[in-house]
């Protein structure tokens, strides 16, 4: 009788610290939440504030709030040419960060990644063909003057590149229950698509070179509305589906 009572105590603590202990760790999940969030917004101002031409942050989130300003065109650089940038490059982290959990999820490893896996590569690949296979082949020119090679078609050839490396490493991932093994074969796919790229370079003219580097440094410099338009909803989207 007694260790029946004993054992129920037991059991009544023990249920009483996890309750403590989840509600801990809510109150402090909660408030890194609250200060990531709280950085996230200043950031965001400072970002939109600082440029070639400084913007106090008080004018800047009174443009943002529709209201009054003491320039005109302060409301101008904002809203044309900083906004953009600033929430893409939001987005962007944004959905880095949960293709990054979500490839780690799925290949129940958490070093799997982009890089390591080739994928990257894989859409570096596709872009390279775009600019520079277009170059070798002499055709450049006629599609520019179509208008075929554009920043929406370079997107579609990196996301191309990107998926066939990955449907490469899935299929392999059913075959091959070794996960170092796995990450392996994912590195040798990104030198084969680096070697091959490699080779195009060689063989490509000094511009369609430069744009190619261009796009592989990345840059918020030339981010508009029109392209917002296709960026938000995608990551939006995404992030709902989770």
């Amino acid at each position: 009788m007694f260790s029946v009572f004993h054992m129920s105590l037991i059991k009544d603590q023990y249920n009483r610290f996890t309750k403590s202990k989840n509600h801990n760790l809510f109150r402090i999940n909660s408030l890194v939440f609250l200060i990531l969030l709280i950085g996230l917004i200043l950031f965001f101002l400072i970002d939109i504030a600082l440029g070639s031409v400084h913007i106090p942050i008080q004018e800047v989130i009174s443009i943002l709030l529709g209201q009054e300003t003491t320039k005109a065109t302060w409301t101008t650089i904002i809203w044309k040419f900083r906004l953009p940038k600033a929430i893409t490059a939001t987005l962007a982290g944004a959905a880095l960060g949960t293709s990054g959990l979500q490839m780690q999820t799925l290949f129940r490893n958490p070093v799997a990644g982009p890089f390591i896996l080739g994928i990257s590569s894989g859409a570096s690949l596709g872009v390279a063909l775009a600019i520079l296979a277009v170059s070798i082949t002499g055709i450049t020119e006629l599609l520019q003057k179509l208008e075929i090679i554009s920043d929406f078609s370079l997107i579609l050839a990196a996301s191309l590149g990107a998926s066939l490396v990955l449907g490469l490493v899935l299929i392999v991932s059913r075959r091959v229950q070794d996960t170092m093994t796995l990450l392996i074969l994912g590195l040798l796919f990104g030198y084969a698509t680096s070697a091959i790229v490699s080779i195009l370079l060689n063989f490509s003219e000094t511009q369609q070179i430069q744009s190619y580097l261009q796009w592989t440094v990345g840059s918020f410099a030339a981010v508009t509305w029109r392209q917002m338009l296709v960026l938000a909803p995608i990551v939006l989207l995404s992030k709902s589906a989770q």
